[in-house]
């Protein structure tokens, strides 16, 4: 039986005896007991901390726990590991997993653990020294832009279809029976052809502030593989844009909310130029696909907010509990602005 991800208890004694059990090491004591760290659509995150003798360097050091929610995450899973691997591999500043394991035993679910590495997320360094926006919009560009430039002929993602196909695919599957939102999906389906010639790069597919760690030399890590994709740079960009749109929807207290609002044009037009200074945008292109985010926003929303969909778990959470009941709304309207620019 799979132990529950969102218990702290239960993810210790797995972990303690998994780790036991992998090592063959007996006597272990947590230093650090499992705490989260936060958690995404299909992973609760966790830091720890072990000891014991005969562990070794690698598994003394404080680690990371990222623990997936369902047996059928395997293949997701994978496809995380193997591409953070490869993009650490080609000396770009991802973490390397220490271990990754489809079906941990004692777990019943797949994990990764990694390295905890130095550092805060960009986010929560702008929010207490808003004087360095400037600075770190330009360094995470830079990170961006690095990314793109990796060699993919040895990437471990597939290619298959162009990106738009296939993330025209996933809309279909997310369809929520919204005639609104049938519309909007029949239109980039109309138009898809804006973006169908694709100069195939490495896109991370949630590039923004929160999964991008720096410490305070400056360096920095990227976090958060899971929707990783080869195909259009405009993708990767433009959902690093509606980030910077929609965080101001869903900060965490009234005071940021005011700041991020107040500054959501700038942090868009700042990252866009200083992207820019780096390599050319087609804005047609990054029309289309900031369109086409803005409706896998607006099906997750309203997926989110009905307590009794199939992301009821995700809608009794405190964190959207507190999302304005029009967002979708907000977002549907969005939708058809970005869609009128091209």
């Amino acid at each position: 039986m799979a132990v529950n991800p969102a218990n702290p208890a239960e993810v210790a004694d797995a972990l303690r005896q998994y780790v036991a059990d992998k090592l063959h090491v007996s006597g272990i004591i947590y230093l650090e007991p499992p705490t989260p760290l936060g958690r995404g659509m299909d992973t609760r995150i966790y830091s720890f901390h072990l000891n014991a003798d005969g562990l070794g360097p690698q598994w003394s050091a404080p680690l990371v726990l990222r623990l997936y929610t369902s047996e059928d995450q395997a293949e997701k899973a994978q496809k995380e590991a193997d591409v953070q691997s490869f993009a650490a591999s080609q000396g770009y500043p991802a973490v390397e997993p220490l271990l990754f394991d489809r079906q941990a035993a004692e777990f019943g679910l797949p994990i990764m653990v990694m390295p905890r590495v130095d550092g805060k997320p960009m986010l929560d360094i702008v929010t207490a020294s808003p004087l360095a926006v400037g600075r770190l919009l330009r360094q995470m560009a830079d990170l961006q832009v690095a990314l793109h430039a990796l060699p993919t002929a040895d990437c471990p993602l597939e290619r298959g279809a162009p990106l738009v196909e296939r993330k025209l695919v996933e809309l279909r599957g997310d369809h929520t029976g919204d005639a609104d939102q049938a519309r909007a999906l029949e239109w980039l389906e109309q138009n898809k052809a804006t973006v169908a010639m694709e100069e195939v790069v490495l896109c991370h597919g949630d590039f923004h502030p929160l999964n991008i760690l720096a410490d305070e030399s400056g360096a920095a890590n990227v976090l958060d593989w899971s929707d990783a994709a080869l195909g259009d740079r405009h993708f990767d960009v433009a959902r690093s844009l509606l980030v910077f749109w929609i965080a101001p929807i869903i900060a965490e207290n009234a005071l940021e909310r005011i700041a991020l609002r107040a500054a959501r044009g700038y942090l868009q037009w700042q990252y866009l130029r200083s992207y820019r200074r780096l390599h050319p945008i087609d804005d047609h292109r990054l029309a289309y696909w900031k369109a086409l985010h803005a409706l896998g926003a607006w099906q997750l929303v309203t997926r989110v907010q009905d307590p009794q969909g199939d992301l009821a778990d995700l809608a009794r959470e405190d964190s959207v509990a507190r999302l304005p009941t029009d967002l979708a709304t907000q977002l549907q309207r969005l939708f058809w602005k970005l869609a009128a620019a091209i």
